[in-house]
């Protein structure tokens, strides 16, 4: 399902904009294998990409990634 968005969104994004891209997960299949797709199927950079620990708050863990479409 994730990807099917992904894929609808980015034909509105135009070049050298970036897409913030966040999710409540720690899986690897909803997170890095995305971005995998997106910079391999879509032509965008990765400029930064990190899980954040919500555990130490107690709070959920979240990821984000920042890419930037280049053509």
């Amino acid at each position: 399902m994730q990807r099917s968005i992904v894929d609808n969104v980015v034909s509105y994004l135009k070049v050298g904009k970036p897409l913030v891209y966040m999710t409540c997960s720690a899986y690897r299949e909803e997170n890095e294998d995305m971005i995998k797709h997106l910079v391999d199927n879509h032509s965008f950079r990765l400029e930064k990409m990190e899980i954040i620990k919500g555990y130490t708050q107690r709070a959920d863990t979240m990821f984000a990634a920042r890419l930037v479409r280049e053509r």
